[in-house]
């Protein structure tokens, strides 16, 4: 699953934060609550907030 998440959010220049991501995963039919995306990315090293 972090890899999906990977591809994605370099698939969209690495702007995708973890809520856009979920709706991308959504569209493309994969099953995954936006908490796992949340939790997920930080450990994948590629969604993280930015404030």
């Amino acid at each position: 699953m972090t890899a999906m998440i990977e591809r994605i959010h370099a698939e969209k220049y690495g702007v995708y934060g973890a809520r856009k991501i979920w709706h991308e995963l959504r569209r493309r039919d994969v099953p995954m609550a936006r908490c796992t995306v949340e939790r997920l990315g930080p450990v994948s090293k590629s969604v993280r907030a930015i404030r």
